[in-house]
């Protein structure tokens, strides 16, 4: 028996690096990933950072023309981690499953050194 697939939309499978932060700890750090698949509602990646389950993260990624079937998207989301899974491929890092709550196009700035 297979189980049941509750995804909302279509996946892509799409390495694409990404940053992201745990919101809800007293710490800015920004870490990275590389997602493995992602759509509208959510994306998994790899790291090798430790996520717990149901932790808020923050993410920014550029969504590829692939997936948005328009230019490419610098994208800010905002989800929460639904699936962790240790030492996925075999060679240290996670595999990370977060269910997207919201996002919206990301303010890219650029400072000037003087």
């Amino acid at each position: 028996m297979h189980p049941i697939d509750r995804r909302l939309a279509p996946r892509k499978n799409l390495a694409v690096p990404l940053q992201f932060r745990i919101t809800n700890i007293n710490d800015a750090m920004m870490y990275r990933g590389l997602t493995t698949n992602l759509s509208e509602h959510g994306v998994h990646f790899t790291t090798e950072q430790t996520l717990a389950l149901g932790a808020p993260v923050e993410m920014f990624l550029c969504v590829p023309q692939e997936l948005t079937g328009r230019r490419i998207e610098s994208v800010r989301c905002i989800g929460r981690v639904v699936r962790v899974e240790q030492g996925f491929e075999g060679n240290g890092t996670r595999g990370v499953g977060v269910q997207i709550e919201g996002f919206e196009e990301a303010v890219v700035s650029t400072r000037w050194s003087n």
